[in-house]
């Protein structure tokens, strides 16, 4: 595992658990990913309209239910693990709780992607069945690091770095100038 060298009074090479710092920081920014996933339900929008926002209007509102099986989808996965290898370790353990984390903005990531690509309603809401979208969203949170791969290598079909769109051009990139 990396280590954290730039801590005070940690050697280098010392995982990061370890680190009060990088524990400290994930923590923060676990507060950090509550508050922006509460921000952007249906839940806070219509308890509170424009209270988060600034007046500014989120075209597509995340229903709680997205986060809800995401978050289920991604307890699949742990549970199943220690089903599979009962005989884990504590860093296993640690380990298998980051794709619960995970879960939470993936899930959104998924429903958002599915409004883009199937479109959205007048009022903002994704116009698809609510139990596809639940489907999709226990999915993202079962299958964490397929998804994240999986996007990932859309984005990158969407989303070519600039030498290879010049280079399909007929451009030279930097590296033959």
């Amino acid at each position: 595992m990396v280590g954290t060298e730039g801590d005070a009074g940690e050697k280098p090479g010392t995982p990061w658990y370890r680190s009060s710092s990088a524990v400290a920081l994930l923590v923060v920014d676990m507060l950090i990913l509550a508050a922006a996933a509460a921000g952007t339900t249906l839940l806070v929008s219509d308890a509170a309209p424009g209270w988060l926002s600034s007046g500014h209007d989120f075209s597509v509102p995340v229903p709680w239910e997205v986060y809800a099986f995401s978050v289920l989808g991604a307890f699949g996965y742990v549970f199943t693990a220690f089903v599979v290898d009962f005989d884990r370790t504590p860093a296993d353990v640690l380990e298998y709780q980051f794709h619960v984390i995970a879960a939470v903005p993936l899930g959104a990531g998924v429903y958002l992607l599915a409004a883009l690509l199937l479109g959205a309603g007048t009022d903002g809401t994704v116009v698809v069945n609510d139990r596809l979208v639940a489907g999709l969203a226990f999915i993202a949170g079962l299958y964490v690091k397929l998804t994240y791969r999986r996007i990932g290598a859309a984005a990158e079909r969407l989303l070519p770095e600039e030498s290879s769109r010049e280079n399909r051009s007929g451009t030279a990139d930097d590296s033959e100038r």
